[in-house]
């Protein structure tokens, strides 16, 4: 066993933390914006958080690693390595800027909020963190490809581009049609929820 090898297990962990973090956070992010109901929003909400901290983490581990094993074996002028360093970097930003500063003002909203409304809705379904959200999990799906392809500068270059912006696309279009449902359906869905209580 080499050091590159603990290096690309470390790799490989980071990749399926910041995956689970996608996929928690983007089902639950649904289950919250459709839910109707400010009591159990705050609830989807909070598991929400709970992928908060493993975006850093996940980067972390990817940065780290992916450093090591490009100074070991490969260099950091080669295109998808470049590539992948500035997909982790704007995954990064966006997922610990815009989507952590998006999540604390949809907490204060449902706090301070005693019903369902349409403002209410609109908070929740705010399309810069959603669409921040779902573009850097294309991206990420992008950068997962060059990973193990490990193109030129072609795919290097065009296939995050490409996968943000539809990822962003299906972000936006996802939350624009949410905002608005589920007012006046608390009291029925505070009903079903007592007998289905999230899981």
């Amino acid at each position: 066993m080499t050091l590159y090898n603990v290096a690309l297990f470390v790799h490989f962990i980071g990749v399926i933390v910041l995956f689970i973090a996608f996929g928690v956070g983007q089902r639950a992010g649904a289950r919250m914006r459709g839910v109707g109901s400010v009591e159990h929003a705050l609830l989807w909400l909070g598991l929400l958080k709970v992928t908060t901290p493993m975006f850093p983490t996940a980067l972390l581990f990817l940065l780290g690693s992916g450093s090591y094993m490009a100074a070991e074996a490969w260099s950091f002028t080669t295109p998808w390595i470049i590539s992948g360093i500035v997909a982790i970097l704007l995954i990064g930003v966006a997922g610990t800027g815009v989507a952590i500063r998006g999540f604390g003002r949809m907490e204060a909203a449902l706090e301070a909020a005693t019903t369902w409304t349409r403002d209410l809705a609109s908070v929740l379904n705010d399309t810069t963190t959603w669409t921040a959200i779902y573009a850097i999990n294309g991206m990420s799906f992008a950068a997962l490809w060059l990973m193990v392809v490990k193109p030129g500068w072609g795919q290097s270059v065009v296939l995050p581009t490409a996968f943000a912006l539809i990822g962003g696309a299906l972000g936006y279009l996802s939350v624009r049609r949410g905002i608005g449902t589920g007012v006046g359906n608390e009291a029925a869905t505070d009903e079903s929820y007592s007998t289905n209580p999230p899981s």
